[in-house]
C-alpha cells in the first residue's frame, strides 16, 4: 500500500497517509513536500503522469524499498509532526520576527 494523490493543492492527507505507515507521492504543487517527503516518497513534477507511474511502479516492484520508506514515514510522523515539536516550530518562527 502507499498513497498517491496527485493534487494542484496541499492537504493534510499526505501527513494521515505517513501515520498510516504509507509511502507517499506527492507533487511539486504541495509547497509542504520537502518538509514531509524524507526518504518516504517520492516528489513528482505537478501534472506529470508518466513520472507518477514510474514512482508507483518503483515503491511497488520492490518490497524492501516500500518497507523502508513505510518506517520512515512513522518515524517523520513522531519526531516532527507531533503537536509538541509543532508548537515549539510556530514559537521559534515567531521570536525571529
Amino acid at each position: 500500500d502507499l498513497h498517491s494523490f496527485p493534487t494542484r493543492r496541499s492537504s493534510d492527507l499526505e501527513i494521515e497517509a505517513m501515520s498510516y505507515s504509507k509511502p507517499v507521492i506527492a507533487t511539486t504543487a504541495v509547497g509542504a513536500a520537502p518538509d514531509m517527503i524524507k526518504g518516504n516518497g517520492f516528489i513528482v513534477e505537478e501534472k506529470d503522469s508518466a513520472q507518477i507511474r514510474e514512482k508507483l511502479y518503483e515503491i511497488l516492484s520492490n518490497p524492501k524499498l516500500e518497507e523502508e520508506m513505510c518506517k520512515k514515514s512513522v518515524s517523520i510522523i513522531e519526531e516532527e509532526f507531533q503537536y509538541k515539536n509543532m508548537i515549539e516550530g510556530f514559537n521559534k518562527a515567531i521570536k525571529k520576527e
